[in-house]
């Protein structure tokens, strides 16, 4: 996985600890997904309410503070007291005055930012956090049609066995060759349910239609996973608390 579960930082040194990561994290404690980036060149702090996701009806607010300098970033979140409310409150206001270039500008004490504020649907949102995964409660009884919020629920719910790629394909056909194509390789739930909210409509689906089926979940032409529907949850596979 390219993400990892934390407790928000708060202070100086638990954001070293976290910059040092250099991997996106979720918050137990608080339902962000934070970021942190710099280079030599310019630094970018993301900061994402994720406590929506899977939620219908709901969006997730996405605040992206990019820095011209390889400090800009550090330095706006050492004059906040290393409080990430503090910086949404200071983004919030920012964004007020968004221009037609979609961004709006933060100087203080000399730290210039541009701050983008970004909306996802709650829906197809990703989030492996527990209180947010009891959004997506257990299937009762098989769809006509497999969509992808269908997936999510059988993933969430432990209702499957047997989850493995049937194929797939990649642009390295030496790479394919050496390893069959991944057949038979298992696959992680969690990250089968990211692949699919980051694009959703590249996945369709085929069968599944009573206990013991095997369901198809496919991307694109590149790639097959598969796995058999058990509506009786197995207890051992639930992500959900």
């Amino acid at each position: 996985m390219d993400f990892k579960i934390i407790k928000e930082p708060r202070t100086h040194e638990q954001w070293i600890d976290f910059a040092n990561m250099h991997k996106a994290a979720f918050t137990s404690d608080t339902q962000r997904l934070l970021s942190f980036q710099r280079d030599h060149v310019d630094s970018a702090l993301r900061v994402k309410d994720v406590s929506s996701a899977y939620r219908t009806g709901k969006d997730c607010v996405e605040y992206v503070l990019m820095g011209r300098t390889e400090n800009a970033a550090w330095n706006i979140l050492a004059l906040m007291g290393w409080s990430v409310d503090a910086v949404v409150e200071l983004c919030e206001s920012a964004v007020q005055n968004l221009d037609d270039s979609g961004f709006a500008r933060i100087t203080k004490d000399d730290v210039v930012l541009d701050v983008y504020r970004n909306t996802f649907k709650g829906v197809h949102t990703f989030s492996p956090l527990p209180d947010n995964l009891k959004a997506l409660k257990p299937l009762k009884e098989f769809p006509k049609k497999w969509q992808v919020r269908h997936v999510l629920r059988m993933l969430t719910n432990g209702q499957y066995a047997d989850l493995k790629i049937r194929y797939k394909y990649s642009d390295d056909y030496a790479y394919d060759d050496a390893t069959n194509c991944s057949v038979g390789r298992a696959v992680d739930p969690m990250v089968l349910m990211q692949k699919i909210l980051q694009i959703p409509t590249a996945y369709w689906f085929r069968d599944g239609a009573f206990d013991g089926d095997e369901l198809g979940i496919h991307f694109h032409n590149s790639e097959s996973i598969r796995c058999q529907v058990c509506l009786a949850p197995t207890t051992t596979k639930k992500l959900a608390a």
